[in-house]
Parts: structure tokens; C-alpha cells; sequence
């Protein structure tokens, strides 16, 4: 007389989900750089003073376009001559401040008129979403279904059915990625000239990419193929 079979256990499935998103930047990010160099140190701090201040003013005529204005660096520095004698050649100064533009459109006549100010450098643009967006929370959501949609798949392919969640994990947003545009696009696009005579960079935003993946784990019945 054989001995009477045990409960069959239930199978799980293992999968991963992922969710892509793409999303038009709801930001943009500039870095200056103000500069001023003399001969003596105070003139060279009177000169940074003056631009950075002009620099600032500009920026106030956006008005609330410019989201935020913030230093991050200043410095001031002597520069040395050549040789072994520590005579001062010039002294130097600079001014580091991050751009964070609200309103997309006014980012071509901002970049072109900071690089009409007198040495002041520009870096940019740098195309963002805000931290607390909802296109993060649309590509988790995205993941998180399309884990549901794989592990349902796969149980139906071997004759099973889903029985329930034992497992979701966060593996993270993957980052920000920026569809390819050629060259010519990303910075002097479309440059004309202004009322004043002034070149216009009119620029055009790139499209984000967002990532997200999860990793979930299902119970589910055993498949049917395998039931004797």
C-alpha cells in the first residue's frame, strides 16, 4: 500500500518590471561664471564686485522666470610670475552662480544676454525635471504593472495562475537620460538676431527619458502541465 502524497506546495514566479517615461524638462540650469582680474588686489575685488552685481541685475529683469539664484563659489587668488621670487602678476576673482529657469522660453534671450556681459562665462543648458516630479511616479507605476503583466504570463504559458504577492522591491529609479540630438541642435539652434542687434540663441529643450524597475516575486498554483 503506497503512502498517501503530500499537499502540493505552490509555485512562485520571479520577475522583473520595468517602466520608461518619456517627458518634455520642466527646468533648465545655467552655470556663470563671473570673472575680474587686476593688478592690485582690491581693484581686482572692486571689478568682481561691479559684474557680479550687473550680472545679478540682469537676472532680476526675468523676473520670476528665474526660479532660483544661487552662489556656490567665490574666490579670490594672486597669480605668481614666473621664476623663483614670489612677485604677484595679477590677482584673480571669480563668481560662481547656478541658474535654475522656470519658464523654458526665455532660456535662449538669458543665455545670449549673460554672454554679452563683460567676462562672464556661461555653461549650459542643462535640461531637468524637478526632484519631486510625476513622471518618477509614473515610470514606478509603469514597472510595478509591467512586473503583474510578465509574472501573469509566465504562469499562464505553463498552465498556472497567480495566487498572490509575496515580494516587491524598489531596485530604483535608473537616472535621466536625454534622447540624442544632433550637434547643431542642442546649443545654437536656430540663432537669429535680435531688435538690439544681438544674437539670439533660440534653443530647443531635449526629451527626458525616465527609468524605473522593480523586482516582485508571485506565488502561484502549480501549472497544470505538470499534474499527472
Amino acid at each position: 500500500m503506497s503512502e498517501a502524497a503530500g499537499p502540493v506546495q505552490a509555485a512562485t514566479v520571479i520577475v522583473r518590471g520595468e517602466g520608461t517615461v518619456e517627458a518634455n524638462p520642466e527646468i533648465v540650469v545655467f552655470a556663470v561664471n563671473v570673472q575680474a582680474r587686476a593688478r592690485d588686489r582690491r581693484e581686482a575685488m572692486a571689478n568682481l564686485s561691479r559684474r557680479n552685481e550687473e550680472f545679478l541685475a540682469l537676472v532680476n529683469t526675468f523676473g520670476a522666470a528665474i526660479e532660483k539664484t544661487e552662489t556656490s563659489v567665490v574666490s579670490v587668488f594672486p597669480e605668481l610670475r614666473r621664476g623663483r621670487d614670489e612677485k604677484v602678476r595679477w590677482y584673480r576673482g571669480a563668481v560662481r552662480v547656478r541658474l535654475t529657469v522656470a519658464d523654458l522660453a526665455v532660456a535662449g534671450e538669458l543665455a545670449a544676454r549673460i554672454s554679452y556681459l563683460e567676462l562672464c562665462g556661461l555653461d549650459g543648458p542643462s535640461w531637468q525635471l524637478r526632484p519631486g516630479s510625476p513622471v518618477y511616479r509614473e515610470a514606478r507605476i509603469k514597472a510595478a504593472r509591467a512586473a503583474v503583466t510578465r509574472a501573469t504570463e509566465y504562469a499562464e504559458a505553463v498552465g498556472g495562475t497567480l495566487t498572490g504577492l509575496l515580494e516587491l522591491a524598489d531596485t530604483g529609479l535608473s537616472g535621466v537620460h536625454r534622447v540624442a540630438v544632433p550637434a547643431s541642435r542642442t546649443l545654437n539652434f536656430g540663432a537669429g538676431e535680435s531688435d538690439e542687434g544681438r544674437t539670439v540663441i533660440d534653443l530647443e529643450p531635449e526629451t527626458l527619458v525616465v527609468e524605473a524597475t522593480v523586482e516582485a516575486r508571485f506565488s502561484m498554483t502549480q501549472p497544470r502541465l505538470l499534474e499527472a
